[in-house]
């Protein structure tokens, strides 16, 4: 059952989001989105302005296949003590076909201000004009130049760097970390995973459970993923082989959208390739953080944060420290 705050949340954005919206086109599924992330960032009483002391700026990326991403890099010119410097690649959510700089602007501000970390949002190539696996491939261009120092911004020496994602976003931090993983690559200090799918079909029992969730029903899921994906969906649930370590990761997921049963499969999997996670459940969700109160020589920062987001609720952050 939902907490009253959260029913209120919903029925507000029902208002300005419509159900069955996946059945418009690309073009105005974005007008509406647009509006509605408008409508839930800051000012907005009794919410006041983003943190004064947190600052953004904006450069393109130059892909090499031509094409420009754009960046918005959120600083925190105030960190408090014994916060460490760091990076974290945000990829915003959106079905692989929504989604922009602005519309996640609330959460990456607050990000950057409760963490003390760099956090640069990517505006990766949206489908259907790109379809799989441009946003992939988009992100993880971005990533190889983020550890090569390559990314147009004037980045902390020695920075951490760390992935993270909503949704589609959660999805496509996930398969970076992994092809980086696979590859040998190393540089990723920490992925946090926030209600990803982590695959291209939900599981059950959520899939059949949750069809008709609100905000976000199996026909959308299956809208977007079609979107993306076109015809030749591979149908297959990603997997997680016994190797190298992956490195130390969080997934956050709520209990009900319809892919929710995706993100609980993967803690038993990282297990076998070496990451050290524990579970909880909390307002209503379920977590797999990265490890707190186990021994850990890494810092990576966990963020946590229900979906959906009420602009009520502070996005609560935590840096886990060695």
């Amino acid at each position: 059952m939902l907490e009253p705050q959260m029913a209120a949340f919903i029925a507000r954005a029902a208002a300005i989001y419509p159900g069955h919206s996946t059945s418009l086109t690309p073009r105005e599924q974005r007008e509406i989105y647009d509006r509605y992330a408008a409508a839930l960032t800051p000012p907005l009483p009794p919410l006041p302005p983003l943190p004064p002391h947190i600052v953004t700026e904006d450069a393109p990326f130059e892909a090499a296949a031509g094409h420009s991403i754009a960046l918005r890099r959120y600083r925190n010119r105030t960190p408090a003590n014994g916060m460490r410097r760091g990076v974290v690649l945000y990829f915003h959510g959106g079905g692989f076909v929504l989604g922009s700089l602005d519309s996640h602007q609330l959460i990456t501000a607050r990000l950057a201000a409760d963490t003390g970390l760099d956090v640069i949002a990517v505006d990766y190539r949206l489908a259907p004009e790109h379809r799989a696996p441009a946003a992939h491939d988009d992100c993880l261009e971005l990533t190889r130049a983020a550890l090569q120092g390559r990314l147009p911004f004037d980045l902390p020496a020695g920075a951490t760097l760390q992935l993270a994602g909503d949704s589609a976003g959660a999805t496509l931090a996930a398969s970076v970390a992994l092809r980086l993983r696979d590859e040998g690559t190393a540089g990723i200090s920490g992925v946090a995973l926030i209600y990803p799918m982590l695959g291209t079909d939900p599981q059950p029992p959520a899939r059949d459970t949750e069809a008709h969730a609100p905000m976000l029903t199996l026909t959308d899921v299956h809208a977007f993923r079609d979107l993306y994906w076109g015809a030749a969906a591979p149908r297959v649930t990603t997997r997680f082989r016994p190797r190298s370590p992956s490195a130390p990761s969080m997934i956050r997921f709520a209990t009900t959208p319809g892919f929710s049963s995706n993100g609980s499969r993967r803690p038993a999997a990282t297990r076998s390739c070496g990451s050290a996670q524990d579970s909880c459940t909390a307002a209503g969700a379920q977590s797999i953080r990265a490890p707190a109160c186990k021994p850990c020589t890494r810092r990576c920062a966990v963020f946590c944060a229900p979906m959906p987001v009420p602009p009520e609720r502070r996005l609560s952050t935590r840096v886990m420290r060695d």
